[in-house]
Order: structure tokens, then sequence, then C-alpha cells
């Protein structure tokens, strides 16, 4: 083999020269050394992730220390906390996930996290945005930034300024109330009437947020559907798919629909100022927000980041929260109870005045309520919106936890751990038990962070704090309701948290000529309690039923709300316990049960919810039947649900470390192989690289 004196390619001084050996690749030659390469670069990893990272003391998976494939494979299922909540259960408050990224659940490493330190949003955080170059007040990695945005956003969000909202949030609660109303009181068949509860409650935190940032309501409470909500659905997986797999980022462009329907309202905002037409709103916050030190404003497309973010974070969370609560309310009837005396109580005067609308009370009078207050605290606490943490970053080397965290690892304080700790909140912390909030010496200091902390709190809680006691109050006092068995009940998270199905069934018992209908304690009430499964909380079919409001030793609970009693309709049976609390056994006879029944059937309102914003009227009946295991005891399929990759991989990967391994190495190959077919470029850079390895000499 000759050699030949060529120059160097690079800008280096002319003296330099390099000896290559003269011989030509073939194709099949470079892809061999290439894939060697990769595979060396492989095992480098895994031995310096392993056995030399910093991170290599924090316990956790040993496969996870070598490789993001675990996470990355869990998040586009949206299950990502409920593997965290069983690593913690395993390993600790402290565990590694990926090679550098760790999480915390000691309560004094996450209040540092946020409020000590303050660390900055994550890089993968920073890759949710629609425009890496646009920052915007939820994805702002830079302090600065963060700051300045927030003080020119505050004067939206402040506690007079929501309260002056008030009356677009009490228009669209009376039109929910009102809808929900006829349509159980129009329903002149025997069948059950299916009102869809879930999606009620979702469109109706939408049509506030259309109402006090748009200008105008969505109407779909009206008519059932808007193209807005539906993509800003989509718009989620996408940015959770974006985030996880940076890639696909070319083919997961955000909608032109958003952009367009919301530069137009922009637009015609604006020409109305022109004229003189103003309208007392968020929009038009954003449109004069001007900042003192600069003067300057928000562009067209800052103001349609920022919009964007309020869609998603102000309508989806405040939804789920609400219908937690009221799913934990109706498997808990006697707190239930409880805040309905406590509503009567105290409205019991006003709402009797007028009947001819829905009672809707007034937020002045609710915010001061102990037991409501206590119920939405109690609520946020078990399952918080942030169920799978908040993710930052280290810009430097510092000690968190009792561990040595270097610059750029990813830190996640794990909020739903933390809230839910028996070492915490004592050893009914897996229970939902509102009375808590009630005993100030039970709830420890620093432990809640429902709208997170620190200077990255949320800038809109006191908006969401308005609306969920409104709406929840609302709700309580004009209905009835119980639930309807055999639901699953199943949470997902990707930014925000919801219910996997999307739909929450319920019935209504008795409905009155008017707008509302009280407890009726002299009546037996039947409770069907639905499966759920959220961590390792796991709940078969259970039925509860009341007895007479003479049956003290029932419902005189000295701890009310911390215990569901149920009765059965055969002497054979025995009670049967509320599954976030021990009950005591105790039987009921035939005979009680006959005296205790209303005379007219119960009319029950089933309510489903098939899909994003579904017609209510063509929504389909749950079958229990059809309902699949919950990971991770199942085996049914992992779906990566977007337009570009249709993959699919059984459950086992997960549990297999050698699949994983192969899995992981043949996703490497065919990028390789892509990369190679694709650019040219890069593969004369490639023969260069390879030849320099085999030559490895220069000379003067």
């Amino acid at each position: 083999m000759n050699s030949i004196l060529r120059p160097f390619p690079f800008s280096v001084k002319e003296s330099y020269y390099i000896i290559l050996p003269d011989f030509e690749f073939s194709y099949g030659q470079l892809a061999f050394y290439l894939f060697s390469a990769v595979i060396a670069k492989l095992i480098y990893s895994a031995v310096y992730n392993y056995y030399i990272s910093p991170l290599k003391a924090i316990p956790g998976p040993r496969l996870n220390a070598i490789t993001k494939l675990p996470i990355r494979l869990r998040r586009p299922e949206g299950r990502v906390f409920d593997w965290f909540y069983s690593l913690h259960r395993q390993y600790g408050p402290v565990v590694r996930v990926s090679p550098r990224m760790v999480l915390f659940a000691d309560k004094d490493a996450v209040r540092q996290i946020l409020v000590s330190d303050d660390l900055p949003k994550s890089e993968e955080v920073v890759r949710i945005r629609v425009d890496a170059s646009f920052q915007t007040l939820f994805s702002a990695d830079d302090k600065t930034f963060h700051k300045t945005r927030k003080r020119l956003l505050s004067p939206a969000f402040s506690v007079k300024y929501t309260s002056s909202l008030e009356p677009f949030m009490h228009s669209c609660v009376q039109t929910l109330v009102g809808i929900i109303h006829n349509t159980v009181m129009n329903n002149s068949s025997e069948k059950p009437t299916t009102v869809n509860l879930y999606q009620y409650v979702q469109a109706a935190a939408f049509d506030i947020i259309g109402e006090t940032a748009f200008g105008e309501s969505f109407k779909l409470l009206e008519n059932g559907k808007h193209p807005l909500p539906i993509k800003v659905f989509e718009e989620l997986r996408k940015r959770v798919l974006r985030a996880t797999f940076p890639f696909l980022k070319p083919f997961l462009q955000q909608d032109p629909y958003t952009e367009e329907f919301v530069t137009k309202i922009i637009r015609e905002r604006h020409a109305q100022n022109a004229n003189g037409v103003r309208r007392h709103d968020i929009l038009q916050i954003l449109i004069d927000a001007k900042d003192e030190e600069t003067g300057k404003g928000l562009t067209e497309f800052e103001i349609y980041d920022q919009v964007m973010e309020f869609l998603i974070a102000g309508g989806d969370t405040t939804a789920f929260t609400i219908n937690m609560a009221l799913v934990l309310l109706l498997q808990n009837p006697q707190a239930l109870r409880s805040l309905v005396a406590e509503l009567d109580k105290t409205f019991s005067d006003v709402r009797d005045r007028d009947q001819s609308k829905p009672f809707v009370p007034d937020h002045d009078s609710l915010k001061h309520l102990k037991y409501l207050n206590a119920v939405i605290k109690e609520t946020l606490r078990r399952f918080p919106t942030a169920l799978a943490g908040v993710l930052r970053q280290t810009k430097t080397d510092t000690i968190i936890g009792g561990y040595f965290i270097p610059k750029d690892t990813l830190v996640t304080a794990s909020f739903y751990q933390v809230q839910n700790s028996k070492e915490l909140w004592g050893p009914d912390a897996e229970e939902w038990i509102p009375e808590r909030w009630l005993d100030a010496d039970r709830i420890p200091r620093n432990c809640l962070y429902g709208f997170g902390g620190g200077s990255r709190i949320c800038i809109g809680r006191h908006f969401a704090w308005a609306e969920m006691r409104i709406m929840l109050a609302s709700l309580v006092m004009n209905f009835d309701l119980t639930v309807i068995p055999g639901q699953n009940l199943e949470l997902v998270h990707f930014i925000t948290p919801s219910l996997k199905t999307k739909r929450f069934e319920v019935e209504e018992p008795d409905v009155k000529d008017k707008y509302y209908s009280k407890v009726n304690e002299d009546k037996r009430v039947l409770i069907e309690m639905a499966r759920i499964s959220t961590g390792k909380i796991k709940t078969t079919l259970r039925r509860i039923q009341y007895v007479e409001k003479t049956n003290t030793s029932l419902l005189n609970s000295s701890s009310m709300g911390t215990a569901s009693r149920a009765t059965t309709t055969s002497s054979k049976s025995t009670w049967k316990p509320n599954p976030f609390t021990p009950a005591t056994p105790t039987s009921a006879t035939s005979s009680d049960h006959n005296k205790s029944l209303p005379r007219r059937q119960l009319k029950r309102i089933s309510t489903s919810f098939q899909g994003n914003f579904t017609p209510f009227h063509k929504s389909k009946p749950i079958n229990p039947s059809t309902i699949p295991p919950i990971w991770p005891f199942g085996q049914r399929p992992f779906r990566l649900q977007n337009g570009v990759m249709g993959v699919a991989v059984s459950y086992g990967l997960y549990r297999n470390p050698d699949v994983q391994v192969a899995f992981g190495t043949f996703l490497l190959f065919m990028g390789v192989a892509i990369s190679i077919t694709v650019s040219k470029k890069y593969l004369s850079v490639l023969v260069l690289l390879s030849q320099l390895a085999r030559a490895g000499a220069i000379v003067h």
C-alpha cells in the first residue's frame, strides 16, 4: 500500500501535512467501522455512567444509569408518574432514573430545588416551545426574562382583577348547571338520561378561559365541541413527543389552525381598540402591558404564545382538579354531606329568594368556607396537577438531598410523593380526608405544592381558586349525584393530567322542579364505588348504602369523612369499607332496607366521554369487560400515538433488560443508516475521520 502526501483540509498553517494511506473504502466497510464506533461509544458511555459518573452513588435501576430509553418509552403513554411512584417506594426518596436525571421526594430537597436554589427550567422543557428562540412565562430558562415577564403579566392575575372577572365565571357556571338540569327534566323516556359530567366540567373550564382571556366564549357547553380545544389537546401530545424525541420536531409542527384563530382575535382586538372599544379581560391586559423599565410591550407572537399557555394550563388543570374533587366526594359520601351542610347553612336564605334560574354562589362568601377549602386542598394534595413532578436543571455543581449533583443534571421535584408521604402526613397519607385541613397541627409545613413553589409559583392560582370554588359549590348545591359502577378512573399525565378514558359517570337520584336538590338524609342513597387505580392504590368494585337518619351509629362517625360505611340489602351481606380508609363491618336486615327505600323509582343520569369533545348525545356507555389491565400488571400493548411513527412494543420491553438493549441498538443502527444515506457531506467527513484513525500521524 503506497502513501501519498496530501494538504490538511482545514484552516491550519501551510507547513502542516498529513500522511494518509492510499486506499478506498467501500460503503460496507464504512458502515462496519461506523457501527463499531457506535458500539464502542455505547460501551464507553455505559462504563462511564455506571462506574465513573458522579451520580453513580445514587440508587436506582441499573439499566436507567446506562440509558434514557426506559423513561423515553414510558412518556408517550402518560404513566411516568406511576413509574416514579414505584421507584421511590423501592429505592427511597432519591432515585436515579436516567444517566443524568435524578428524582427527589424529600421535602427539604424539593424546597431547595424550588425555593432556595430556584433552579431554572430544564432543556427538556425548553424543547416544548413552539419556537425555540421565544421564551414564555412557563418555559423560560432565563431568570431575568422570567422575572420581567411575570412582572408584566401580574396585573392580569391579581386578586383584585380576578374578582372583577367573576361575572364571566358566573355566566358560564349558570349555563353549565342549566344545561344539566334541562337535559334531565326533558328526558321523557324510561331510559337513564345520559350526561357527560367530565366533558361538561372541562367544557365549562374552557368556556371560562374563552370569556376571560379571549373576550368570547367557545360555547362548548351549548354546541358540544369547538376546534380550538381539540387542537390544544393534540398540541399537548405533540409537545411531549417533541421534548422526548427531538428528532421528530420537524414532523410535529404547530397546527396552523390555532395560530390563525388566536392571531385573528388579537388583530380584531387591536382594531377595536383603535376605534375606542375596549373589553375588560386578560387579552386586553396583555395588549396594554408595558415594561416599566424599557417601555416595551408584547409582540403579536408573544401574546399568542402566552394565550396558548393560558389555554393549556388554565383550562385542563382546573377541570382536572374539579373532576377529581367530585370523584372523591362521591366516593366519600360522608364528606359530601358535610360539604352540602356547610353550603346550605351559608346560602339557604339567599338561594330560596329566586328559584327561576340556577343558583351560583358568590366567591366572596365561598372563599371563607373552611370545609370547601379543605376539600379542594385535600384534592390538590392527593392528586396534584404536576403528578410527574417539576423538572429543573442545575447550572453549577451542588449538593441536594445529601448527594453531589454535578452541573447540567436534570433534577425532578416529586410533588406526588412528598404530598402522599406517610412520614410527613401520617399513616393515613394515602387516604382522602378533608378534615385534616381543619386541624392546623396535622399539616406539615412546606409540603403542599398544588400550584408549585418559589419564584415559579403559578401566576394564575387566584383565578384557579375562584373557578374551582364557584364550579364545585354550584354542582354540589344544585344536584344530588352518586357514582355509577364499573368505571376506569385511571390517570394519565402529559403536560397536564387527566382521566385516561375522559369519562366520569354519575347518577342523579332525585331531580326536583327546582334547580337544586338537597341530600335527603331520610332516604337510603345508593353509592356505587368505581375502580380507581392511581399510583399503587387499586380497589375493586364496592357497593355502599346509607341507612336512615335514625341510625346514629352510622351517621355520627367520630371521624367524619374519613370512612364510608355501607350496608347491603341482604342479611347475609356485610358492610364493605371505603377503599381509602378502613371501616367497621355492620349489617342491616332486608326489612330495614324496604322501609327506607323511596317510593318512586330513582332517576339516573349516566355520564360518559368518548374522545375529545364529542357531541354529548353521541357518547357510548362504558363496557367494563373491555377495560384493559392497569400497567404494570397487565400486558396490553404500548402505542406511541403520533402521525409519523406507528410504533408498538410490548410492555415486556420494560421488564426485560436484554430486549431493551437490543431495541436500543436497533434504533441507533437505523439512525446511523439514515444519516449515511441522507447526507454525503457528512459522509466525506466520516471517511476522513476513519482514515485519520487508521493513519494516526500528523507531521511537520
